[in-house]
């Protein structure tokens, strides 16, 4: 603590006024600091076959409001055979002020082949209160939403589940472009054109068709040429 020395006889009480005595102290609590490796975690299930080298699974962190983010780069994060567990990046995040501040984790749609994506969107809540003692702390939570419901969770991990199906059929849209430069000039050169792939809303007979037609990846729905004039586009599961 600090002490303070008043001469009291130097005083002129006659002239002191009320105001004159009044003294301001100033409370601020200290920030909540937390790394994002701690917050946000990730696992990933791979149900109906084993795990290949190329299977790769992406997932992505987002912030509502005034919550504190990782960069960009670390707000994508990505799980593998090597290893199916993840958190977004070792950042130090800053929680200035007391009150809620709700994150979201969402698994990308991907393209392997046979491999059902899983839908679920986590809400992971970090609550910053006041311990009155100078310190901002906070905790964490984690609520799961499935089809428009929220369901809290007791591990704070967001566990994603993928179930490969043997029985689905594959198959890739092609095409293949003809180029013709009668002045023998240029030949068709890789990504010279670029093709999109839309489902279509009626049949060639003009007669509606259903509207969900399985589609690529929306990668996948672009693609280009190749030199030789191959086009293909995405996996198509059935």
């Amino acid at each position: 603590g600090v002490r303070y020395d008043i001469d009291w006889d130097s005083i002129d009480w006659d002239d002191l006024q009320s105001e004159d005595m009044c003294f301001t102290n100033t409370y601020t609590a200290a920030p909540y600091e937390a790394q994002a490796s701690a917050l946000f975690q990730v696992s990933k299930t791979l149900t109906g076959r084993d795990w290949t080298d190329n299977d790769s699974f992406t997932f992505t962190l987002t912030g509502e409001g005034n919550a504190p983010l990782p960069s960009s780069e670390q707000c994508k994060a990505v799980v593998n055979r090597n290893s199916t567990t993840t958190t977004f990046g070792d950042t130090d995040l800053t929680f200035n002020a007391a009150g809620e501040y709700v994150y979201t984790i969402t698994e990308d749609t991907g393209s392997i082949a046979g491999v059902t994506y899983d839908t679920t969107v986590y809400k992971v809540v970090v609550s910053v209160t006041d311990n009155g003692t100078g310190n901002l702390t906070g905790t964490t939570k984690y609520f799961k939403i499935i089809d428009g419901v929220q369901t809290p969770v007791e591990d704070p991990v967001a566990a994603f589940t993928n179930t490969f199906n043997a029985n689905d059929e594959v198959i890739n849209f092609k095409a293949l472009k003809r180029y013709v430069d009668t002045s023998g000039a240029t030949q068709l050169a890789d990504g010279q054109f670029h093709f999109t792939l839309e489902p279509a809303a009626t049949d060639n007979l003009n007669q509606p068709v259903t509207t969900q037609a399985p589609m690529p990846s929306p990668e996948g729905c672009n693609t280009t040429n190749t030199a030789g004039g191959e086009i293909t586009f995405g996996h198509i599961t059935y």
